[in-house]
């Protein structure tokens, strides 16, 4: 009887103990599943909690945004990302390839598949004469789809004895005349009036063209356009002091791909495009206090009919700049920009990229 009880004793405190043991490893269990749920859900966003170690905020990499123009609806605002346009050089005809010798530098993209299909020292920056007003376009561009603001294409802007004594290609300003934005911006796209570039810098930047020409800089930065220097709004060249107490010309700056890329933001801003692809307008004809004035294009590839389609952008010219020119151009909804810089003369400009323009569409 004793051995008996003593081994029902042993059984009892037996049974207790896998018992125990049992409930401790099924809690164990229990924690570790937890633990796996908390690493396979941590990749999921959960505001700002959760942010991706190789991108700041947790941004996603496939789709750039740039914040800072987000608000502006409507307005094209595609960074200039690395890897944006693809590579893609394609053999060109001899003649062709030594005419490419005439400029210093461009570029000509497919923009419909984003590849480059020529370039030449396209990442380096270069004088850009009038075309820095592409820039300026687009930042007036911006003002008109600034949420709460109040401008529009037919608000007044009153000429300033500042903006009529702006020399180079111009409209004459009389201090007496008053302008609407869309007059100025007509005047600025097919004449390159240097005098209504800052006329309308002057006026958005509050009475301070200078204040304009910061945000013009600021804005190329937002758009990853890292080389364009801009020193004033109409792209002549600035006399600023040297060294030994002499002064020196300081040109506006930028590359043939930044050119390019602000090109294929412009062709989607229709208040642009209707006067960048306009070969002959004219302003004052219907006040009787002036003149009529013929615009006339700077951009001779308009209806140019060995070279149809093209729309734009903006031609340039100074001495330290060369001839150059931003030209986009659409057949059949495929959009090529073909963008050359520092040729020695006009003709033997259009003739370059009137050739690369021609070559670009027969591609397939």
């Amino acid at each position: 009887m004793k051995w008996s009880f003593f081994l029902t004793i042993v059984g009892i405190v037996v049974f207790v103990h896998i018992l125990f043991f049992s409930c401790v490893m099924r809690d164990d269990d229990v924690a570790v599943d937890a633990q796996s749920e908390i690493v396979e859900t941590s990749g999921q966003s959960t505001g700002s909690e959760v942010t991706s170690p190789a991108v700041e905020g947790g941004a996603s990499t496939e789709e750039p945004v740039v914040a800072a123009e987000s608000g502006f609806k409507g307005l094209p605002s595609t960074p200039l990302t690395e890897g944006l346009y693809v590579k893609s050089l394609l053999e060109m005809p001899a003649k062709l390839a030594n005419d490419t010798e005439s400029c210093k530098a461009g570029i000509c993209i497919d923009l419909n598949s984003r590849k480059i299909l020529w370039e030449k020292n396209s990442r380096q920056a270069y004088p850009i004469a009038s075309m820095t007003k592409m820039m300026m376009v687009y930042e007036v561009a911006k003002e008109l789809r600034r949420p709460g603001g109040t401008l529009t294409l037919e608000t007044p802007v009153k000429a300033t004895p500042a903006a009529s004594k702006i020399g180079g290609h111009q409209i004459w300003i009389d201090q007496r005349e008053t302008f609407t934005v869309d007059e100025l911006l007509k005047c600025i796209l097919i004449h390159s009036a240097n005098d209504c570039a800052y006329l309308l810098a002057e006026f958005l930047g509050g009475g301070s063209e200078a204040e304009f020409v910061k945000r013009m800089d600021e804005g190329a930065k937002r758009l990853g356009m890292n080389s364009f220097d801009f020193r004033n709004s109409h792209g002549l060249y600035e006399l600023v002091p040297g060294a030994n107490g002499k002064t020196v010309k300081r040109e506006n700056m930028g590359s043939p791909l930044e050119l390019a890329h602000l090109a294929s933001l412009l062709l989607d801003i229709p208040e642009v495009v209707r006067w960048s692809s306009t070969k002959r307008d004219c302003i004052r004809e219907n006040d009787p206090k002036f003149k009529k004035f013929d615009l006339h294009s700077t951009n001779k590839l308009l209806n140019d009919k060995s070279c149809p389609g093209v729309n734009g952008m903006k031609t340039g010219m100074t001495e330290a700049a060369g001839s150059c020119i931003t030209a986009t151009c659409e057949r059949e909804g495929r959009r090529i920009v073909v963008v050359v810089m520092g040729c020695e003369k006009s003709a033997i400009r259009d003739k370059l990229v009137r050739q690369l323009i021609n070559w670009a569409y027969a591609q397939k």
